[in-house]
């Protein structure tokens, strides 16, 4: 299992979302299955312009060269197809210190209740805890 956390921030607003996933095999994966989900949220709510940002350097690289291992090659394809329908995309590295909250909503995901449907992505407002 594990748990996907990610923030859309726009000028007017933020919305956190969080998913907790079956079958990932390492934290490098969970990142590049997070940032999944942030693009598609991002095209369901119509966005032209992104700054897709992680505190995974090797996600990052991975994203602005084109050059993945082999674990991360779906996924990575995945993103950038998503990616492609916005009319500008920057993929920025951030700190881990900077990226906290999406972190948060990732441990969340993680102890939420055993019968929350997994797979199933929630915007995080919906439950009782502070931001």
């Amino acid at each position: 299992m594990a748990g996907l956390g990610w923030v859309l921030h726009s000028p007017s607003s933020q919305r956190p979302f969080h998913k907790r996933v079956a079958a990932v095999n390492s934290s490098l994966m969970a990142e590049g299955l997070a940032l999944l989900e942030a693009v598609k949220s991002g095209t369901s709510e119509h966005l032209k312009t992104v700054v897709l940002e992680s505190d995974s350097a090797h996600l990052i690289r991975s994203l602005k060269t084109g050059s993945c291992i082999p674990e991360l090659y779906g996924v990575a394809a995945d993103i950038l197809s998503f990616a492609s329908v916005y009319d500008s995309v920057v993929f920025s590295w951030i700190s881990r210190e900077r990226n906290t909250l999406a972190d948060r909503l990732a441990k969340f995901a993680l102890n939420v209740s055993d019968n929350m449907v997994v797979d199933e992505a929630f915007m995080a407002s919906n439950y009782p805890f502070p931001f």
